[in-house]
């Protein structure tokens, strides 16, 4: 995937222009709702998450073809940022809701009988934002495809190449690691690494399983 990489090093400005973008969008998340908690997490999903659309779909365009992805490019990929992310994030939310509640239910009664939901609600959602990892950069590829078939192929992308989606979580951790730990100045850099990172895990995963799409 050298040549994805080399594409997005020669179009620096549009990723620099996305990561100032998400990293404006990560500090009206941080003040609407600071710490961890159900409503930081929903800021970064339906705020944060749609404005790394258009840097993973450039990543796409770079990697698998000659053409070229520019400003109006960018501002046309992100009605479909928002609307892949509602339709493919919101049963994670919903799950990740109610996981919350019992999680709450069982911290303030101390019920094991609560520890089941909990679980399986923690299982449900670690698995589906592995498979929204893989899901959300097909979506964009070709957005004609059903929820069905963006979830099945997603989780199966996921599965078949578990290494290539670990490594977008490990690079989502090193990313916070970094800002927390070195400067919050990397901000403006590292939303852009992160979605080259994202789509070549993603084209990796799919070389591996066979999967073919067509963009539109």
């Amino acid at each position: 995937m050298r040549r994805a990489v080399r594409s997005a090093w020669t179009s620096l400005p549009l990723y620099l222009l996305g990561s100032l973008v998400v990293a404006s969008a990560l500090a009206v998340t941080m003040w609407m709702a600071p710490g961890a908690n159900l409503l930081s997490l929903m800021s970064l999903c339906y705020l944060v998450t749609p404005l790394m659309a258009p840097m993973i779909r450039a990543t796409q365009v770079f990697a698998t073809s000659d053409d070229t992805f520019r400003l109006r490019d960018y501002v046309a990929t992100l009605p479909a940022g928002w609307s892949v992310t509602v339709r493919l994030a919101s049963p994670i939310v919903g799950v990740l809701a109610l996981t919350a509640v019992a999680f709450t239910a069982w911290r303030s009664s101390g019920h094991d009988l609560f520890l089941v939901p909990l679980v399986v609600g923690a299982s449900i959602t670690v698995v589906g934002v592995l498979g929204f990892l893989m899901a959300f950069p097909l979506a964009l590829e070709d957005r004609r495809r059903s929820f069905g078939y963006l979830w099945i192929h997603g989780l199966h992308l996921a599965a078949r190449g578990i290494v290539p989606t670990v490594a977008i979580v490990a690079t989502m951790g090193l990313g916070l690691w970094l800002l927390l730990n070195v400067s919050a100045g990397l901000l403006v850099v590292l939303p852009g690494a992160i979605a080259v990172v994202w789509t070549v895990a993603f084209l990796t995963a799919r070389s591996r399983s066979h999967l073919t799409t067509t963009a539109h």
